[in-house]
């Protein structure tokens, strides 16, 4: 708190969201909390993730203690409580299940990023001139 990192953070996360340029994320590890949400959504969005990423609103660990702190504390065994719990959410965590509710538009094999990335460029570089092009006529309007 003393160092200002959730005013910095929500800064970003404004800004983040206000952007208007083409963004491309690739989920290759971990991806939480606000993080997570600067990833997703601007202008021409693209999100991949490869099959051993992990994203979500919170570590697993803090979430369930979190989330059930009273519930494990009055638990005949709060540790096997805490694993069961753990593993149930660690399965929310996958890909898969971001890719089913479209927050991932695609997984792929790691192999596959730069192709990948070099085909959504091409499509975003005849996306943004038509972009550039409208807000260049939205400022000269603007100042007339």
């Amino acid at each position: 708190e003393e160092s200002g990192t959730l005013l910095h953070g929500a800064r970003a996360a404004h800004f983040a969201a206000a952007r208007t340029v083409p963004t491309a994320t690739v989920l290759v590890r971990r991806c939480f909390g606000m993080a997570s949400y600067c990833h997703f959504g601007s202008v021409a969005p693209l999100v991949l993730a490869w099959p051993t990423s992990r994203s979500g609103a919170m570590p697993v660990q803090a979430g369930v203690e979190v989330a059930f702190k009273r519930v494990l504390a009055e638990a005949v065994d709060p540790e096997e409580l805490r694993r069961a719990l753990e593993d149930h959410a660690e399965q929310r965590l996958s890909p898969w299940s971001r890719a089913e509710n479209f927050s991932i538009h695609d997984i792929i094999d790691p192999a596959e990023t730069r192709p990948r990335l070099c085909d959504w460029l091409d499509t975003v570089d005849r996306r943004l001139d038509e972009h550039v092009q409208r807000k260049r006529a939205a400022l000269v309007q603007s100042r007339f």
